[in-house]
């Protein structure tokens, strides 16, 4: 998947970002065989607002509402338009440790019909600064449906980011299963560049 977001600084603390997704491939396999699609996927717009902190001092809480565009082809989406809101709250602990506590509230379409439920996702990611290039971060995250039928997921995610310039980031990590629901294992890497 390539997942590219643009972000706008519209004031000193409101950005506009736009998640889109050129590119997306899924492939599934059972017993009997293995079938791929790839294609244009979903794009998301959210604005990020800066309720306090302001990338100054110990504590820094944000407020994220977002909406998803169904851009997709009809195998990689669900046609439908979602949204949310992400309230990210970090943290500065002893020992030289980042702590971010991110709680969210999703709406989303149903899985079997036209209809929508609620969602409620939550993480706690720890970081630590390995020295002044290299960060590396542990999370927990949980997705809870208020779907009927639907099963939690759990996440244990672990990665690495190095700054390779000022303005330039690469981050590498894994996702690990911790229940039957969620995919055993995802690797994921990223690239961020500040203009």
């Amino acid at each position: 998947m390539l997942d590219p977001t643009l972000k706008l600084g519209l004031t000193n603390t409101i950005d506009a970002e736009l998640q889109v997704t050129p590119y997306e491939s899924v492939v599934t396999k059972s017993a009997a065989n293995t079938a791929s699609i790839s294609g244009i996927g979903d794009t998301i717009a959210r604005l990020k607002i800066n309720v306090l902190g302001d990338d100054h001092g110990p504590l820094a809480v944000a407020l994220l509402p977002y909406v998803k565009l169904p851009t997709a082809q009809s195998a990689l989406g669900n046609g439908r338009v979602e949204g949310g809101v992400i309230l990210p709250i970090s943290f500065s602990a002893p020992g030289n440790f980042s702590v971010i506590v991110m709680p969210a509230g999703d709406y989303l379409k149903d899985t079997a019909d036209s209809g929508y439920h609620g969602a409620f996702d939550f993480l706690i990611n720890v970081s630590h600064s390995l020295d002044h290039r290299w960060t590396f971060y542990s999370e927990v995250f949980t997705t809870q449906s208020f779907q009927a039928g639907q099963r939690a997921f759990y996440t244990l995610d672990e990665a690495l980011t190095c700054a390779l310039t000022p303005n330039m980031q690469i981050d590498f990590g894994r996702n690990f299963s911790l229940n039957s629901v969620t995919p055993r294992a995802q690797l994921f890497a990223g690239l961020s560049q500040r203009f």
